[in-house]
């Protein structure tokens, strides 16, 4: 009679637990207990906040772009034509090993301007190894700080000897230096990459190229640092501001003695530079 009983109860429908299918296998559904939605907003706005903040801030800082004129920069260190001596000529020697990105960084406010790019424009002396090689160092070193370097090149040319002798010899110019500027300083503008741009030059061919940028890119603020020791009004006079180079900037941004290269190589500083 109880076997009876059980056989004549209705059949009920089993539903498999949350997360298994119908054979008991796993459906991909999440089985951690999910908390109520009031739970999941505060959650969210907790997690949020800080990182929209932290967003809103930094676009709201002035993105500075820096453009170095290496030419320009190392000359005026490596001599400085007020010199009353050839020791004096040579007083800011021991700041070659320089940190282009700590040098641009004292030209900008961190609180209100956020420091985007450093490119900085040079050449190999081809013609002189042991240069090349300081220089290559160098280079390395500005990489590993994280600086874009664009290379122009040297141009033979030959010249007649001013003095008794009047023969010919050869030099070497510099070349594509201020154009190669000139042009990222526009394309840059173009593209929208920065609101002010810090020009580390004290070359007046460069004025052409900072008049084209204030007059199609108005909005855009440019400012001159020219290279300590050396005159510049003409390029200042062109620009929205200027600042001056000192000799306490330049001994605060000296480079570590080694850095790491992004490639792995290990960058030392050259002998000569100590």
């Amino acid at each position: 009679m109880n076997k009876d009983r059980w056989q004549n109860l209705p059949k009920m429908k089993t539903q498999p637990p949350e997360g298994l299918g119908p054979e008991g296998k796993p459906s991909g559904v999440n089985l951690v207990a999910k908390p109520t939605n009031i739970d999941v907003e505060s959650q969210q706005k907790v997690a949020e906040e800080p990182h929209r903040e932290g967003n809103q801030q930094e676009a709201e800082k002035i993105r500075v772009y820096c453009f170095v004129d290496g030419f320009n920069l190392y000359h005026a260190i490596e001599w400085f034509e007020n010199g009353v001596d050839d020791a004096d000529h040579r007083r800011y020697r021991k700041y070659k090993w320089l940190s282009l990105t700590a040098l641009a960084n004292c030209y900008i406010s961190s609180k209100s301007q956020s420091l985007v790019g450093v490119e900085y424009f040079t050449t190999y002396p081809h013609w002189d190894p042991p240069k090349v090689l300081r220089h290559r160092q160098f280079v390395l070193a500005q990489q590993s700080e994280g600086v874009k370097v664009t290379f122009g090149n040297y141009k033979e040319k030959r010249v007649d000897c001013r003095a008794t002798c009047k023969l010919k010899f050869t030099i070497w110019q510099e070349k594509q230096t201020d154009v190669n500027i000139a042009v990222r300083l526009i394309e840059l503008a173009r593209r929208n990459v920065y609101d002010k741009a810090i020009i580390i030059s004290g070359d007046s061919d460069l004025i052409p190229a900072i008049k084209l940028v204030r007059e199609i890119y108005a909005e855009k603020y440019v400012a001159a640092v020219v290279p300590i020791g050396r005159r510049g009004e003409d390029i200042e006079k062109h620009c929205h501001g200027k600042f001056k180079m000192t000799e306490e900037q330049l001994a605060r941004c000296h480079l570590p003695d080694k850095l790491k290269h992004p490639s792995g190589v290990w960058v030392t500083k050259p002998y000569v530079y100590v």
